[in-house]
């Protein structure tokens, strides 16, 4: 928080602060205490809120559950939502920006048009995904399809943070939402004398190519994706 403090404290290009919740990559969901102190900061300094919610139906049992909505007061705020990771349809693409708070700052128009139309015709979405919104939100057996997946998820993150029990190579935080673990190197493990095998010998060669003078963990990356599926 402190962090985020300074950077709008000294320097005034910054209009509002961008938050994920859950977080796309490390599965964070954020405290209502921490969502509290972001909104301290914008009332401060007269900032926008935005809060990309796309996963806000992924997370674990346990973790707080807490729309933009819920925490926002009184500040001018734009969650944004999408089905793509709600429905069980893939390849079904249609997401939409919430204004709230409108009336209450001189600087959000009364209108969400000025956001709709450049939006609109950058990510545009078919017809058929936007006309099952109103009836797929509100079944209720899609609540019961995200309370299992959420399950689901939840599971699979502790058989992935388990298989990383013993390593004291890395930090492994187990994600409170989403899909995705971050994993991290502790400072000092890489280097760059560090090689994995490489059985063809003209992908070695690309390999030694790739990691000249390049930071050690992108240099653990090309090793990696290197490596038989």
């Amino acid at each position: 928080m402190d962090d985020i403090r300074n950077k709008v404290k000294y320097n005034d290009s910054i209009a509002g602060i961008l938050i994920l919740s859950p977080d796309n990559p490390t599965g964070v969901v954020w405290p209502r205490e921490i969502l509290d102190q972001i909104v301290e900061i914008a009332q401060e300094h007269d900032l926008f809120l935005i809060a990309d919610e796309i996963y806000a139906h992924i997370v674990y049992p346990g973790q707080p559950h807490i729309h933009m909505s819920q925490w926002v007061q009184d500040v001018p705020p734009s969650p944004c939502a999408a089905i793509s990771k709600e429905y069980p349809w893939p390849g079904a693409r249609c997401g939409w920006v919430e204004i709230l708070n409108r009336g209450k700052d001189e600087n959000l128009p009364p209108s969400p048009i000025p956001y709709s139309r450049p939006s609109g015709l950058r990510c545009g979405s078919t017809t058929l995904p936007q006309m099952s919104i109103p009836r797929g939100l509100r079944r209720r057996a899609l609540s019961a399809h995200l309370a299992r997946r959420a399950k689901m998820f939840s599971d699979r993150a502790d058989q992935a943070v388990a298989a990383f029990d013993g390593c004291d190579a890395v930090v492994v935080n187990k994600p409170g939402g989403a899909f995705y673990l971050t994993v991290m190197f502790k400072d000092g493990v890489l280097n760059s004398r560090q090689t994995l095998p490489i059985a063809d010998s003209a992908v070695r060669a690309r390999i030694d190519e790739l990691v000249k003078d390049v930071r050690d963990d992108k240099r653990f990356v090309y090793y990696l994706m290197a490596q038989p599926a």
